[in-house]
């Protein structure tokens, strides 16, 4: 379900929906370091390719797939498409069209795409990472967190070392040139009183870990179930992961200043690619 603040946003500011999600991933480091590195970026569209993109020459130029795939090549990692019509992530039955996509800076993109069986999709998905590990328990799933059925599918049949986290907003400064990540917290605490849970450590450490290597801004927000425009929101900017982070403690495991501000300033300053609220 899309959250209530995207609901208010557009110009330049693209949110994660059902029908296109754009997902993160990385693997964890080693043993007690408490670190997540990303491994790749995905883009899900309930359609093939080529219904995307009728045609080299008359492809749609489309900004953030631009931005996505902008992001990937600052951060070396692959842009992989997920062409999600022929397949029920529900049921487990299905293909789904699956391969790697680069910008070629001119409108268009060149793409490496095979049709894939459900039942044989966790070796695709780690070649096209370049991954070789154990599937042993399911990727990650934060405590407490609904899930939808892409999610249930990677927390059974994807390896645990494995996070993988909805973008639910980026924004760009223009088409193809991305700008931030913002994650969307929400909840029934106020604002004033809310402050990130370190049982979600993967998630922000990935988040943070692919913007420095894409240089992008992280941001964090946070507001109330059933948001109105002009209702105060929590705005965290200047996330940082500690030198020696405790992730068993809400106030050792993350560094950030946070500020009060409204909806629609929080909005604004997204737009305006303006992300010190001071």
């Amino acid at each position: 379900m899309t959250d209530e603040f995207a609901q208010y946003v557009d110009g330049g500011i693209h949110a994660s929906t059902a029908g296109n999600m754009f997902r993160m991933w990385g693997t964890f480091g080693a043993y007690g370091k408490s670190e997540v590195y990303p491994i790749g970026i995905s883009f899900h569209w309930p359609d093939s390719w080529d219904n995307l993109t009728p045609g080299e020459s008359e492809e749609p130029r489309i900004g953030k797939l631009e931005s996505l795939a902008k992001i990937a090549e600052r951060a070396n990692i692959p842009l992989i498409w997920f062409g999600e019509h022929k397949i029920s992530w529900r049921s487990g039955q299905g293909t789904v069209e699956i391969g790697k996509i680069k910008h070629s800076g001119d409108g268009t993109f060149t793409k490496d795409l095979q049709t894939v069986k459900i039942s044989e999709l966790e070796p695709t998905i780690q070649d096209l990472f370049d991954t070789d590990s154990d599937v042993d328990g399911g990727a990650y799933k934060p405590k407490n967190k609904k899930t939808n059925s892409f999610q249930e599918y990677t927390r059974e049949y994807l390896p645990s070392s494995y996070v993988i986290q909805d973008f639910d907003i980026f924004v760009e400064k223009e088409p193809g040139d991305p700008a931030a990540l913002i994650e969307i917290k929400r909840s029934g605490i106020s604002p004033n009183s809310w402050t990130p849970y370190s049982n979600d450590w993967p998630n922000y450490y990935l988040q943070l870990s692919l913007a420095e290597e894409a240089d992008i801004e992280p941001i964090l927000l946070h507001h109330e179930k059933k948001l109105v425009e002009d209702q105060q929101v929590g705005y965290y900017h200047n996330l940082e992961r500690p030198s020696s982070p405790d992730t068993n403690s809400d106030d050792s495991f993350l560094n950030w200043d946070k500020k009060i501000i409204p909806a629609h300033e929080a909005r604004r300053k997204l737009q305006d690619c303006d992300f010190d609220p001071n």
